[in-house]
């Protein structure tokens, strides 16, 4: 099948290069059905610009649905979507290229790319490379974006407290040992994370994640929390909790630890580091924006002076990150009728023009990497310095009905702890062998 495919690929490509000129190519009147979130969003993003670039294509855009309620990570939701809508174009995360690719349900980019000399060179190489591999070998569809988080610190409390700025390619060990250096009170945590359900669930999906570390083996379905690694980290957690060098926006934490001005929040919510009561803070490429948006709000106050640093990393792989991901890859349905024109809206949603546009008001990451190197005034290339590891959130199989019992019962030990009714290493025994019991439960 998977020949089949490649050589019905290699005689389309033949019979486009036989026509081909000098020229652009000029597609007439074709109507694409274009999977996005929906039609307003994909006009703002790319079509708008777009019709003005290739006015003999109109774009539908059908609503991507298929990962709500999805099994197998929503890779068979997709295949169905794809069946019963026959896009032309489809919208995927990284994950989602592995199978589908295999299943010989997208049209092999590398020879289009081949063919016409479409130039990768000014697109960031990680991208191209995670591409790749997941398409073993080969490129199943492009990314004009990616995902990926840093740790941004505020040098102004940083010059106060006389401790040296964070550094590229630190551990969460180093980061949460740096915080401690701070002395915890309301006017300077040493580190902030918004968002979090609980303490627990900050260190299994967060620290353990950036870390490279799973709680959960899926080869053999265990609980694996029991460990010198899990002890170290929660000590260290734990510890910061304790002497309040570490705030985790949680319920229990704003209620009991925190009071904040219904003023203040009105202007510019409720983010400590925006508030400038955080030395440091992990967050994605829109926090810059957060950032900016506050300065502008508190007119009459000091511009915080911040820098960005790497993302924590594994200590045995300091160049790759967990958290650098692909989720707007546009693919080529296998079975469109449309791919001529499907191929010029993908080159020209990951183009140069597109990037040089999109680089003046940007709050996402672009693969074309030499139109943003830095936003405000401010240097963001932390966000580009680490490479994909290739490991995915939520690619487990794990229902949410199983985290939610987990992070519920492994929270009130590890506050047990805090409270000095239960050691760490019991409560890590409990959490180890509850959690698989719950985990049967709800195997997948």
């Amino acid at each position: 099948m998977r020949l089949r495919l490649f050589i019905l690929t290699i005689i389309m490509i033949l019979l486009l290069s036989a026509c081909q000129t000098n020229e652009k190519k000029v597609v007439e009147n074709v109507t694409l059905k274009v999977v996005y979130y929906d039609q307003n969003m994909f006009n703002r993003d790319y079509g708008e610009l777009f019709a003005s670039r290739y006015p003999n294509i109109d774009v539908e855009v059908l609503p991507i649905t298929y990962y709500s309620n999805s099994q197998n990570n929503g890779v068979d939701s997709i295949s169905q979507y794809i069946l019963t809508n026959q896009p032309d174009v489809v919208l995927l995360r990284d994950i989602d290229l592995i199978e589908l690719s295999r299943k010989n349900e997208l049209v092999n980019l590398s020879f289009l790319i081949k063919e016409e000399k479409y130039d990768l060179s000014t697109m960031l190489p990680s991208v191209i490379d995670l591409i790749k591999e997941l398409g073993d070998g080969d490129i199943y569809g492009l990314a004009p974006t990616f995902e990926n988080t840093a740790l941004f610190y505020n040098k102004d409390i940083f010059d106060q407290a006389g401790v040296d700025y964070p550094v590229d390619n630190m551990t969460w060990k180093d980061v949460l040992l740096l915080s401690q250096r701070f002395n915890g009170n309301e006017s300077a945590y040493g580190f902030y994370k918004g968002k979090n359900s609980s303490l627990f669930n900050f260190v299994i999906k967060r620290v353990g994640y950036l870390s490279g570390i799973n709680f959960y083996n899926a080869k053999d379905k265990k609980i694996t929390l029991n460990t010198p690694f899990w002890k170290s980290v929660f000590e260290q957690v734990i510890e910061g909790y304790r002497n309040k060098s570490l705030f985790l926006d949680t319920n229990q934490e704003i209620k009991s630890r925190y009071k904040f001005s219904e003023e203040s929040d009105i202007a510019i919510g409720s983010n400590l580091f925006v508030k400038g009561k955080a030395a440091m803070t992990i967050d994605s490429i829109a926090f810059v924006s957060d950032i900016e948006k506050a300065q502008q709000a508190l007119k009459n106050s000091t511009p915080m002076n911040w820098g960005v640093v790497t993302t924590p990393v594994d200590p045995l792989n300091p160049a790759e990150t967990t958290a650098f991901h692909l989720s707007q890859l546009f693919a080529i349905n296998a079975k469109s009728q449309n791919i001529e024109a499907a191929w010029e809206l993908i080159k020209f949603i990951n183009g140069e023009e597109w990037a040089k546009l999109k680089s003046k008001s940007s709050s996402v990451l672009l693969t074309r990497f030499e139109n943003m190197k830095e936003m405000y005034g401010y240097n963001i290339e932390a966000f580009y310095k680490l490479k994909p590891n290739g490991r995915f959130y939520n690619s487990d199989g794990l229902p949410d009905a199983f985290y939610k019992e987990f992070n519920a019962f492994g929270n009130d030990e590890i506050f047990k702890v805090i409270q000095g009714t239960s050691t760490i290493e019991d409560a890590l025994i409990a959490i180890e062998k509850n959690g698989q019991v719950i985990l049967n439960k709800y195997e997948p």
